[in-house]
């Protein structure tokens, strides 16, 4: 041993160490080295200071003498920073790069990310790793006590000012932090990091504020921006990309699925406007019959009050406040029970979400917007009604007297022709014989005319509908635009159903979701392999969701055999093997990808490449087969029959096994690890001198120049080694089957966790929650309106049923003409039940045309569903009508004249 690697390891300090005694007890110093194999690399006990003390035999330290003080000193300093966690500041952890999902890097175990709405309430909490939270048993609501310590820098305890004024540097009183999210990183380990709002930070620790010794570069990566609308980004871009670039920055976004999110929520954005539009006119509507009917049946109330000399004012608060009263009992009930069942089954749908939602939504009902929500809903309903106030005040009081009269009148002249005819009947007997002639002319006059009415009675029905139909404007208007509007919302939420279900099912097929295989524990398996085993690939392959997936296979081996100019000899471990002290036994690593290399749909990126001719990259893409050589013996094979496989080995290996391009060589494993199913060479082909497995947050390769890797075709691998395993497996699952594998995300993840393969425990990382976010909230849209359709279609009939009811009502006097006038009872009950469910036929087939003229060219509803709403509807107006004629027609005729004082 030389030990001249070690500046503090010189010739008297090996002497020192060959005079140690076995039994004795000493004090020394050490640190893990981890390029060694085994063991820690002593370092003097303090700086300056000897490698070692010799202690008594019980082995007690006092640590008051003296010359363990600046020992003492030493073990402080250590332990401070053993007991430490770096504690970072942030606003918003959403918009850490490491946060976004494109980054791969960051996500949730449990819990939520520290946001915006933390920082401004200065809302103390933190995000811790999941390593602490299993060393330390922590859960979500817990909540931990920090002390927050400063230093030079703002990280641990390391530079030389440090060391000296570390006691005396600021430290807070403990803070009661609560524990809101427990989070994993796929990349570099961050164990020891915890973030909490910086507005939760003492100000005494802003060390970026100045007073520093020296000035601390800017570390980019801790700057990130949010922009308040996601369309700005390229106005944005252009605004700051040359201020920036004159600092020597460079501007980009990560993706964030914008355009994706925009192109299925616009669409039913503007479809939930539209559907609020069509029942606010249906609202309005009613509310107008409602106002209609109620004035109709009440205005000569207000025509005595008025006759009796009461000002019109005050007459019209007469006649309002009762309506006034009762509709806002129903609306303040109705709101309050529809709003409360909308939130109950919203609540309900959206609580399956299951994606990390930031916060908890409050479903509660804030008093402010109820009230304003009832203020809007009567709004309408008060100006209608003044309106129709207005014009019963421009009316004149006879005028509305005469009109409330014209059932006395057809009374009271049904009155004198009864009269009339008893008259007839009490004529004296001597003019018997006179009235008798008379009376049979009379007669057979009546008779004819009864004939000949009989062949007109249809038409003459038919004339009068279609002029009862042509007087009342506002009556027939109404029940055409009450059918059509009903109809047109019925089918209207079927076509926003039908559009929004393939809008959401293009956005997923438009999206790409990729999942990553993780390993919960050591990067190399006891057998000297990466640790995730082939067979994850082919269980997942199986399911038929996957598309496509890249990976990196990680073999090591402990023996290099070279074939040089058919002399073969055994690599032999020397003086570069040699770490400082310790002798590292050499682990020839090997990588290979199911990925082209330095392809842009790879996974292995080569920087520097080196390759001799008649060779290329192409070349580690053929097919290599077990095969027998000239020899007999079983060897690789390409795809010409030809012996061999190419080899790409770091330019830093090169130099470290003294190899050179040409070289045959053979990786062979420990026979305690694994034996190989074909022992046979490869050649040298070139050289590289970094490697990259991975790209940062912003899509640039991580290269790293210090790994010593051979690179292998991936089918020879496959065909020398029983089993393979990979550190690394991506895959990519197919789009068109997006729905499902969400729906089968549970069973897709316990396929590779139950996986009795593999020595570490793994898991199925998939990176869906840009598409869950935005697609589960809009699905869960689409099906609060499905269960709201079957409440509107029964509502629906229920109120075109009772419409039509009231309606009919109105036609008694009508009705008892048409009895008076000798028309049968049946005749009459046909004539109204036509008349209406003609009108009802016009307006529901009007909205027909209308949603089909707008959904056949886009998403066409199919006609079962136009069947069933017309239909639903006119089965509702059916039901009406029969109630309502029967009870109209069950009287006698005078009966429906009568009017109640």
């Amino acid at each position: 041993m030389t030990g001249e690697k070690y500046e503090y390891i010189n010739n008297d300090v090996i002497d020192q160490l060959f005079q140690l005694e076995q039994g004795k007890k000493y004090l020394f110093r050490t640190e893990v080295y981890v390029q060694s194999n085994a063991g820690s690399a002593a370092k003097p006990l303090y700086d300056g200071g000897p490698l070692y003390i010799e202690l008594d035999d019980n082995g007690y330290i006092d640590w008051d003498n003296p010359q363990f003080k600046i020992i003492k000193e030493e073990m402080d300093f250590i332990n401070e920073n053993i007991i430490s966690y770096d504690l970072i500041g942030t606003k918003d952890m959403t918009a850490m790069q490491e946060v976004q999902e494109n980054a791969k890097d960051y996500y949730l175990v449990d819990g939520r990310w520290i946001d915006k709405e933390d920082y401004d309430n200065q809302n103390h909490v933190v995000i811790i790793h999941e390593t602490i939270a299993k060393n330390h048993n922590i859960s979500i609501g817990d909540k931990l006590d920090i002390k927050m310590r400063d230093s030079e820098y703002g990280v641990l305890l390391s530079t030389e000012k440090d060391k000296i004024e570390w006691r005396n540097y600021y430290t807070s009183e403990p803070k009661s932090f609560e524990v809101v999210g427990i989070f994993k990183n796929n990349r570099a380990a961050q164990y020891e990091c915890m973030y909490i709002p910086e507005s939760t930070m003492p100000m005494e620790l802003g060390r970026y504020t100045g007073g520093l010794d020296e000035p601390i570069p800017v570390r980019v990566h801790s700057y990130s921006f949010v922009l308040k609308n996601a369309e700005d980004e390229t106005t944005f871009i252009e605004k700051y990309r040359e201020l920036l670039k004159e600092l020597g920055y460079e501007l980009s976004f990560l993706m964030n699925s914008i355009d994706s999110f925009k192109e299925a929520s616009d669409p039913i954005k503007r479809s939930t406007a539209i559907s609020a539009m069509v029942f606010s006119m249906l609202l309005i509507l009613i509310q107008g019959f409602v106002i209609y009917v109620y004035i109709d049946g009440h205005k000569l109330n207000y025509a005595i009050e008025r006759a009796l000399g009461i000002p019109a004012k005050i007459s019209g608060k007469h006649l309002v406040l009762p309506l006034v009263i009762f509709g806002i009992i129903a609306s303040v009930l109705g709101g309050y029970t529809g709003y409360q069942k909308a939130i109950e089954e919203s609540t309900e749908i959206l609580s399956s979400i299951p994606s990390n939602v930031q916060r908890t939504v409050d479903f509660g009902l804030d008093i402010k917007y109820f009230i304003l929500f009832i203020i809007l809903s009567m709004l309408p309903f008060v100006i209608m009604l003044f309106l129709r106030i207005k014009q019963l005040k421009n009316s004149s009081v006879i005028d509305l007297i005469n009109n409330n009269k014209k059932k006395k009148i057809l009374q009271e002249e049904s009155k004198e022709e009864s009269e009339y005819i008893d008259m007839v009947k009490a004529t004296t007997v001597s003019q018997s014989t006179e009235a008798a002639v008379y009376v049979k002319e009379e007669e057979e006059g009546k008779e004819q005319y009864i004939e000949d009415h009989r062949k007109d009675s249809k038409k003459a029905l038919r004339r009068f509908s279609i002029n009862y139909t042509l007087r009342s404007k506002v009556t027939s208007i109404f029940l055409i635009i009450l059918a059509g509007i009903f109809t047109f919302a019925l089918l209207w939420m079927n076509y926003l159903t039908i559009k929004n279900n393939e809008l959401i099912e293009k956005a997923y097929k438009d999206s790409i979701i990729t999942g990553d295989i993780v390993a919960k524990g050591s990067r190399t398996t006891s057998h000297g392999t990466g640790p995730i085993h082939r067979r994850h690939i082919d269980r997942l392959m199986e399911t038929g969701l996957v598309e496509d997936y890249k990976s990196i296979a990680w073999m090591n081996y402990e023996e290099l055999y070279i074939d040089r100019d058919g002399a073969i000899k055994k690599y032999e471990i020397g003086e570069k093997d040699k770490v400082h002290v310790f002798i590292k036994h050499p682990i020839f690593v090997v990588y290979a990808s199911n990925k082209s290399y330095n392809s842009s749909d790879g996974i292995i990126n080569l920087t520097d490449l080196n390759i001799i001719d008649n060779y290329s990259l192409e070349d580690f893409d053929k097919e290599y087969t077990r095969g027998y050589s000239k020899n007999g013996e079983l060897t690789i094979l390409d795809e010409n029959g030809e012996e061999g496989f190419p080899i790409l080995v770091a330019e830093k290996a090169m130099d470290h096994y003294d190899l050179k391009l040409g070289d045959k060589i053979l990786l062979e494993p420990a026979s305690r690890h694994r034996q190989l199913s074909v022992r046979t060479y490869g050649t040298i082909v070139g050289t590289y001198k970094g490697i990259s497995t991975g790209k940062n947050y912003y899509g640039k390769n991580i290269v790293n120049e210090d790994m010593e890797v051979f690179i292998y075709p991936m089918e020879v691998l496959n065909n020398v080694e029983m089993q393979i395993f990979y550190s690394k497996i991506e895959f990519e699952f197919k789009q068109e089957k997006n729905k499902e594998l969400i729906s089968r995300k549970a069973e897709i993840k316990g396929i590779v966790s139950n996986n009795s393969f593999n020595e570490f425990a793994t898991e199925l990382k998939l990176w869906d929650e840009e598409l869950t976010n935005v697609m589960e909230p809009l699905e869960k849209n689409i099906s609060l309106l499905e269960v709201l359709y079957p409440v509107t279609f029964t509502l629906s009939i229920v109120i075109a049923g009772i419409l039509v009811f009231i309606m009919v009502l109105r036609r008694t006097t009508d009705v008892a003409i048409l009895r008076i006038l000798g028309v049968k009872e049946k005749e009459v009950r046909w004539n109204i039940f036509k008349e209406n469910l003609i009108l009802v036929l016009i307006g529901t087939a009007i909205a027909c045309i209308a949603v089909f003229a707008i959904s056949i060219k886009s998403y066409p509803i199919d006609m079962t569903k136009y069947i069933i709403v017309s239909g639903g509807y006119l089965l509702g107006s059916t039901a009406g009508l029969i109630l309502g004629i029967g009870k109209v027609t069950n009287k006698k005729p005078l009966e429906m004249l009568q009017v109640k004082e």
